[in-house]
């Protein structure tokens, strides 16, 4: 088929749009199945079956009759309900979502397949396939590097700038701090294979029928400059917002959501005596107080403090750990010396 002239492109569109409606459809049509427990149920293969006629025309040899086209729609169509059907049956989801999971499964699917095949395009035959052998090592070496560096930037958005507590006071490990960025390092390299991707199937559609034949030059630095934004923003999107819930979660008496393995604890502070030095005190005892753990001789908490004009700010503060008596705040975030 070639796809240089607009006929053979329009087929290819039309193959590409009947394959992919039809797998929804069954897709859909499976999940009724499921889901729904009544013989009305039934009623759904009446719109599924017609698509065995487009089907018997696309993907059935040209020679056969029409009966035997349609017989082979049929078929098409019964080989993607029952497979639809297991694959629904298998998936660890409730029946009230599944409507929804499956087709964006499907999608999801379909959009990994369009840019994998897109960036196969942009890059074979080019400069970057012949030189993979090396440029590959080359470009995953840094990752060692840069996800603990990345990811210990996003601690310090989550506890210095949201709890005013020092990254280094917390037991943190390396392989968390990696853990942390390895989700926005992650989205940000799919953006950029998507671009990628994009410009794969220009290259293919397009630009491959220049003189030059290749790539642009500019999408390289642009494709490098879109990653690097996009990872930046989506992590201080994620910190900041885990750090809203978090902040939330401890105000209404809860222990917070565990951030890339950081597990906030709520915890009754008793003081061992009247003279116990505390940096930014005073030190609530009424009211349970937020701490990550301690790598040292302090630890640090998080809590509410009185204000002096009969309300409450929220602060850190720091307190040696001989000095204090830590104990888990009962259910409801309540201290046993909390004033009823």
């Amino acid at each position: 088929m070639d796809l240089s002239t607009g006929e053979g492109l329009l087929k290819v569109c039309l193959w590409t749009a009947a394959l992919v409606g039809s797998l929804l459809g069954c897709l859909a049509a499976a999940g009724v199945l499921y889901v729904v427990d009544s013989l009305w149920r039934w009623a759904v293969l009446l719109p599924v079956l017609m698509l065995a006629i487009p089907l018997g025309a696309y993907f059935t040899p040209h020679t056969w009759p029409r009966y035997r086209k349609v017989l082979g729609g049929l078929g098409e169509i019964a080989a993607m309900l029952g497979v639809g059907y297991l694959t629904i049956s298998a998936m660890p989801v409730s029946s009230d979502r599944i409507l929804v999971v499956v087709p964006l499964t499907a999608l999801g699917v379909g959009l990994f397949a369009w840019t994998a095949y897109g960036v196969w395009l942009a890059l074979v035959p080019s400069w970057f396939s012949r030189n993979a052998s090396w440029l590959l090592p080359a470009l995953l070496a840094p990752l060692y590097f840069l996800l603990p560096w990345f990811g210990k930037l996003l601690y310090v958005l989550y506890l210095s700038l949201g709890f005013d507590i020092p990254v280094d006071a917390i037991p943190v490990t390396t392989y968390s701090f990696m853990y942390a960025g390895l989700k926005p390092i992650g989205l940000a390299a799919g953006f950029a294979l998507f671009f990628v991707a994009v410009a794969g199937w220009a290259r293919h559609f397009y630009w491959g029928n220049s003189s030059g034949g290749g790539i642009p030059a500019f999408l390289l630095p642009a494709v490098a400059a879109q990653y690097v934004l996009t990872a930046l923003l989506f992590g201080a999107l994620t910190a900041g917002t885990a750090w809203s819930e978090a902040a939330d979660a401890v105000k209404a008496g809860r222990n917070p959501a565990s951030y890339y393995g950081l597990s906030g604890k709520l915890m009754c502070v008793r003081p061992q005596s009247k003279d116990v030095a505390i940096y930014n005190g005073p030190l609530p005892t009424h009211r349970p107080v937020l701490t990550f753990g301690s790598t040292g001789e302090r630890i640090w908490l998080w809590g509410p403090q009185d204000s002096g004009s009969g309300g409450a700010r929220w602060a850190s503060m720091s307190v040696r750990l001989e000095d204090v008596t830590l104990t888990p705040a009962r259910p409801g975030g309540r201290c046993a010396s909390a004033r009823n």
